[in-house]
């Protein structure tokens, strides 16, 4: 089998960064939200949906064999789409970024929802 129908045949293993983030929220206890964080916006929708801590190490791996300038570069980077997502929520701080009403549609949206279900008893 070739490696692309193998990587299909696992198409939808698992369970989505984004759905296992507002599972794990629902439950209550701290969240750090990491696997999948590749930028200020994706920081962003994980604190929206959730997170209270987010990690990034694969985006960092590469600008770190750089030199540190470019791991302040692209952190720096991460931290300007990270302001620009709160000024486009309205949001000033990090506590009004997780008061932001999140809307999550497709195939996320019918996880999420299937996952609600069955917590709920349904």
């Amino acid at each position: 089998m070739e490696r692309s129908a193998l990587g299909r045949v696992f198409d939808s293993w698992g369970i989505p960064t984004v759905v296992s983030l507002i599972e794990v929220a629902r439950l209550g206890g701290p969240v750090i939200a990491t696997g999948g964080i590749r930028s200020g916006l994706d920081i962003a929708k994980a604190i929206a949906l959730g997170a209270g801590v987010c990690g990034a190490a694969r985006p960092l791996v590469q600008p770190a064999l750089e030199g540190e300038e470019e791991v302040c570069r692209t952190m720096n980077g991460y931290l300007r789409q990270l302001r620009v997502a709160m000024f486009l929520t309205g949001a000033q701080n990090i506590s009004d970024l997780r008061s932001v009403p999140a809307t999550i549609t497709g195939k996320t949206g019918d996880m999420v929802g299937r996952f609600a279900e069955v917590d709920n008893g349904y």
